[in-house]
């Protein structure tokens, strides 16, 4: 109580007959307020402790309890260590955390670039596959997609150089070709050999052309009169004397103009203008051949004035003439013409 009577005590003495003790809860029993006193480890003569002091509410007394400090600390020091403890884990699973997200970013990057220095290398043809849903899987999409435009476009320039390549090199056989058939058409006054070499320079310069006829007009009769012919039955060849706008050598003979037939259907409307007895006598020089897939014709002009008919037949393969084979039929035209006239 406040007079330091002990009612139940673990101590063998009166309470306040020891100094410090009646220092530390005189005030407190006093004003009968709960409280806490620290005892020094001087004063405790050991590693310090702590007194408490609690009144009871029905009764004029008080419970006074002391505990040695290293037991009064011991759950705080405890949940220190745990707080501690559990700081250093966190910290140690968010660097681990941090340390797998870096790997699992670097090692895609890595690769992009990998993927990326690949295609600035040229090498197109291997596809860059992602499974990945994120934008590093929508980067790698991207990269790949550009990959096959790229490939596709180098692929068309490829394209673009091998035609290319070969129009140059058709271009210079036709013009090795008719620098050919200039010193041959130079060489000899014969007509029938001039006719004859005609139609060689004109096969050899167009290649798609596998049967020929030039063509002369006759003013007496007043027809288009074969002079030469190749890769048809001579005979009945031979025989076809057409008149002024009948088939395309008469359409040639008529316009003064090139005539290109590179369908079958043009080719057949073509036939549809001759004579029947024309059209009968075509029909047995190309027997037992397929049907005429495409022709070509350019007129002989000499003087202003046209003079006869230059027309080739593809009688096996569908296609097209090219431009620059009318261009270069023209002009082994005009040099026969000349030297037929010579």
């Amino acid at each position: 109580d406040a007079d330091g009577n002990v009612g139940a005590s673990s101590y063998s003495c009166h309470f306040f007959d020891q100094p410090e003790y009646r220092s530390l809860l005189e005030a407190l029993t006093a004003k009968r307020e709960a409280g806490v006193k620290v005892r020094s480890a001087a004063e405790s003569g050991a590693n310090g402790s702590t007194v408490s002091y609690s009144p009871l509410n029905s009764l004029p007394w008080g419970v006074v309890v002391e505990q040695e400090e290293d037991v009064f600390l011991a759950l705080p020091h405890t949940l220190e260590r745990m707080v501690v403890i559990m700081g250093l884990l966190s910290v140690a699973v968010v660097f681990l955390a941090a340390w797998v997200a870096m790997r699992g970013l670097v090692i895609p990057i890595n690769q992009l670039t990998a993927e990326a220095e690949r295609i600035s290398g040229g090498e197109l043809s291997n596809p860059i596959v992602s499974e990945r849903h994120d934008e590093l899987g929508r980067l790698a999409r991207t990269l790949d997609s550009m990959r096959v435009r790229l490939k596709a476009l180098l692929d068309d320039v490829q394209r673009w150089n091998r035609e290319l390549e070969r129009q140059v090199q058709e271009r210079t056989a036709q013009l090795y070709a008719l620098v050919h058939a200039s010193q041959a058409l130079a060489s000899t006054l014969d007509t029938d050999t001039i006719f004859r070499t005609i139609l060689a320079q004109a096969r050899r310069i167009c290649g798609p052309a596998d049967a020929g006829i030039l063509f002369l007009y006759d003013p007496e009769t007043q027809r288009l009169t074969t002079k030469a012919s190749y890769g048809f039955h001579s005979d009945a060849i031979s025989k076809l004397r057409l008149g002024p706008g009948e088939g395309i050598a008469g359409q040639v003979f008529s316009s003064g103009q090139p005539v290109v037939c590179n369908s079958f259907g043009e080719a057949v409307e073509m036939r549809r203008q001759m004579t029947s007895e024309n059209r009968a006598l075509f029909d047995q020089a190309t027997a037992g051949w397929s049907r005429v897939q495409k022709a070509l014709g350019v007129p002989l002009v000499l003087e202003g004035q046209v003079i006869g008919a230059l027309v080739l037949h593809d009688l096996r393969s569908p296609g097209a003439f090219a431009s620059s084979d009318v261009e270069v039929l023209k002009a082994l035209a005009d040099q026969a013409a000349t030297a037929i006239k010579n």
